[in-house]
């Protein structure tokens, strides 16, 4: 045992210095097992670096002390300062740790998936008395039928657009279908069978959701063939209207039969996944083919990922089906991974039904979806490359421009909103290398204390989020302010005087953009802004320099964007804020039970004594404080 480690479990039970395998890799022998687990390395502030999984916890290991090792996982190891393992009963367990620790800890360099909105798909539920179709992005383990998911809403909309002519169901919301006297006018258009109104009987219109479930799973031959049966029939027994609606729900079969690009003989739901890198970059694409048919599909950027192709493809799965819950029947994989069989096992519980994976080189593989998922993720890494570059370009460009001694890598930019001086927000958004960091973005409600001026604002905005986060502004290259002179010298006024107070050590340099104004349309006022220097008394005008202006409007837009999101946040917090708020002992639980009670503010008001000291859940000082503040005279 080396020197200084006669106690390798000072760190915790299964926790030990990275150092101990580099001495001497023998020691792996005695302090780690030979069964399977998840283990994770740290830095040395205790910080989740990597989760990975093993089915042999030594071999795995080891291998991370081990030269040669490739460019990313060496990066990693320099800043590891221990690793740490937990031991599991089985695969699987270590399949579930594994994805667990990685939404706890969101490790640098795993892939970490973004819980961001669902995609959009079609929802049934035959659970209702007449069924509806409906878009939801929220799908539920609720006996409902659900279709998709379609990551392009406005695919989605032409296709539901087209189904609700072809199966013209009800489209009003639950809570309020109930019987009528006449329709509404989506009967009128075709698009309505008017269920509220007893234009159609439940048998009936229970035959047509079938039908549309049967097309919905692909099988649209069936129902086009029944669909000229039955208008040849109505046409025979002289029910010239039924045939006509019948004829124009076939109109619509077609034409939306016509949009749909069937790519598989396999009329089943499949993920097929691809993934490229080319040593910088590394993406994995999903393509979503439905009954055959695809309906759309999006990259995911795993450049940091510091693992093999198939060890980021299986963590990458089994995180994205913890997100995304609608889990195929069958998933096309671009190679073999080494955890196949926990994978399935592990979604066909999420699905409730079997899941098959297949890999290239299996039997029957369709090797031209996997050449398509290929494709889209060496097109999403070009977009990438290009995208580098073009901000690459646009940063020195900057520096030229602005004659600085290096080039901005960090940049904020500043904006204020507010409504007649009410809800004031100031906010604050950063750029790493011309690439939006959201997790640095800050707000500042400034309430109604402040001087209602832009100048003012800013300057308030910049001295309360660098008095709280003391090395916030010291670590920006340059702030953008969005305004004129006045707006530039308020953030320059902020800065100074937090200088001066000791909480900057180093100034950024500071801009301010600015619109012009005037009777001009808005692009030729976006082609004329200018920017405002600390060191020039004119302005720059930027409509000679087109990458540089494009490139400081795009981080002005990114502000803008987000301090009216902050400030829409806080005024709806404030609708829902009540003169019961200004009560002694009323939270938001009594709030709503007094609200339920009497249905408003008003009627609170008007209540005798007796009556609020009759509602369960109101104490009795509670039920005085009330009546006493809205009748102090008494």
């Amino acid at each position: 045992m080396p020197s200084g480690l006669d106690d390798p479990l000072r760190l915790g039970e299964n926790k030990f210095p990275t150092n101990l395998l580099t001495e001497d890799l023998s020691l792996a022998k005695e302090v780690i097992p030979e069964g399977c687990g998840v283990y994770f390395f740290e830095d040395a502030k205790g910080s989740v670096l990597y989760v990975g999984k093993a089915i042999n916890l030594r071999r795995r290991l080891s291998s991370y002390f081990r030269s040669p090792l490739p460019l990313k996982i060496a990066s990693m190891m320099k800043k590891a300062n221990a690793f740490e393992f937990i031991v599991t009963r089985n695969e699987k367990e270590a399949l579930l740790l594994e994805a667990q620790l990685i939404k706890k800890f969101r490790p640098p360099y795993n892939v970490v998936l973004r819980d961001d909105k669902n995609y959009p798909s079609i929802r049934i539920n035959t659970k209702e008395s007449f069924p509806k179709l409906e878009t939801v992005r929220q799908i539920r383990r609720d006996g409902a039928f659900y279709f998709g998911p379609y990551p392009s809403s406005q695919a989605m909309n032409e296709v539901v657009k087209v189904l609700r002519r072809a199966f013209p169901l009800r489209k009003c919301p639950s809570q309020n279908f109930m019987k009528r006297s006449r329709p509404c006018i989506n009967h009128d258009l075709g698009l309505c069978l008017a269920p509220c109104a007893g234009k159609i009987s439940k048998k009936q219109y229970y035959a047509i959701v079938r039908d549309l479930i049967r097309f919905l799973n692909g099988d649209d031959k069936f129902l086009r063939e029944k669909l000229i049966r039955e208008m040849q029939e109505a046409s025979e027994s002289l029910e010239f209207e039924k045939a006509a609606i019948l004829r124009d729900r076939l109109f619509a079969l077609d034409a939306l039969m016509e949009r749909q690009s069937v790519v598989s003989h396999k009329r089943i739901n499949r993920d097929v996944f691809g993934y490229f890198s080319d040593g910088r970059y590394a993406f994995v694409s999903v393509v979503y083919v439905r009954s055959g048919t695809v309906t759309g599909h999006k990259s995911f950027d795993v450049s940091t990922a510091s693992a093999e192709e198939d060890k980021i493809v299986s963590s990458f799965i089994s995180q994205y089906y913890s997100i995304y819950p609608f889990v195929p029947e069958e998933i096309l994989l671009p190679f073999e991974v080494e955890d196949r069989v926990e994978l399935e096992e592990y979604l066909t519980e999420l699905r409730g039904a079997p899941v098959t994976i297949v890999s290239r080189g299996d039997d029957g593989i369709d090797v031209e979806l996997l050449e398509l998922a290929l494709s889209n993720a060496k097109e999403q890494a070009k977009v990438l490359l290009s995208h580098s570059s073009s901000r690459k370009e646009s940063l020195e460009l900057l520096k030229d421009f602005l004659k600085l001694n290096s080039t901005p890598e960090s940049i904020a930019c500043i904006d204020i909103s507010n409504l007649q001086g009410k809800y004031t927000t100031g906010a604050i958004v950063i750029f790493k290398n011309g690439i939006p960091i959201p997790g640095l973005y800050r707000t500042c409600p400034l309430g109604e204390l402040v001087e209602q001026n832009d100048p003012a604002m800013i300057q308030a905005t910049i001295e309360k989020l660098a008095i709280g986060e003391p090395k916030f502004f010291e670590e920006i290259d340059l702030l953008v302010v969005d305004g004129g002179k006045g707006q530039l010298h308020g953030a320059i006024r902020a800065l100074e005087k937090l200088s001066h107070g000791g909480f900057l050590k180093t100034l950024p340099t500071v801009v301010a953009l600015a619109k012009e104004r005037g009777p001009s349309s808005k692009p030729e006022r976006l082609f004329a802004e200018k920017l405002y220097l600390s060191s020039k008394s004119d302005p720059l005008l930027l409509s000679n320099y087109p990458k540089v202006r494009k490139f400081l409007q795009m981080i002005r837009d990114e502000a803008h964007r987000y301090a009216l999101t902050a400030y829409q946040r806080q005024h709806r917090r404030s609708l829902h804020k009540s003169v019961l708020d200004a009560i002694r002992g009323i939270g938001p639980k009594r709030k709503k039970i007094l609200l339920n009670y009497f249905g408003d503010v008003e009627s609170i008001s008007q209540a005798r004594l007796e009556d609020l000291l009759a509602i369960p859940g109101i104490p009795e000082e509670v039920a005085k404080g009330i009546y006493e503040f809205f009748h102090p005279q008494r």
